[in-house]
């Protein structure tokens, strides 16, 4: 809930700190141009209209960025991983190694692949990674993301 009650700790009679007003910043954002709404009991018009035009201006910024924010696609974990390219590094004995964000993994794929061949991640399991060749339309560079040190990383 976001409305936190004031509780009572361990110790007989002493209360904990009281979180009545802890609420997420999305539900401040909510109600902030509601609250304020106010102004006009105490202001001018004119003045009261400026100041709450500012606080919609604000408020309609942060609402974007929250927007923008939740439809991001995930960056961390399994799914961050879908969809990025990694570098083989190692082909032999049925064994494929994939470098990736810095990480080795042990890579499986239904074609044959070659050393320093560029492979898109299609699914993780468990420890291992799903690769396939990047499609002939989607050959891309490796951006930057998938590595600081990929591009000056050679293996003897």
């Amino acid at each position: 809930m976001c409305w936190e009650l004031c509780r009572l700790d361990g110790i007989v009679g002493e209360a904990s700190r009281c979180r009545l007003f802890s609420t997420p910043m999305c539900h401040i954002l909510f109600v902030l141009p509601f609250v304020s709404l106010i102004l006009f009991l105490f202001l001018p018009f004119e003045q009261a209209a400026l100041l709450y035009v500012l606080v919609l201006f604000i408020c309609a910024i942060f609402y974007w960025l929250i927007w923008k924010d939740m439809r991001r696609p995930a960056a961390t974990g399994v799914e961050g991983m879908i969809g990025g390219l990694g570098t083989v590094i190692e082909q032999g004995c049925g064994k494929t190694k994939v470098f990736y964000k810095g990480e080795l993994w042990e890579g499986i794929c239904g074609e044959d692949l070659s050393v320093g061949e560029s492979v898109e991640i299609t699914a993780v399991e468990g420890m291992r990674l799903l690769v396939r060749k990047p499609l002939k339309g989607e050959d891309r560079a490796m951006d930057r993301s998938e590595g600081c040190h990929a591009r000056f990383f050679t293996w003897s």
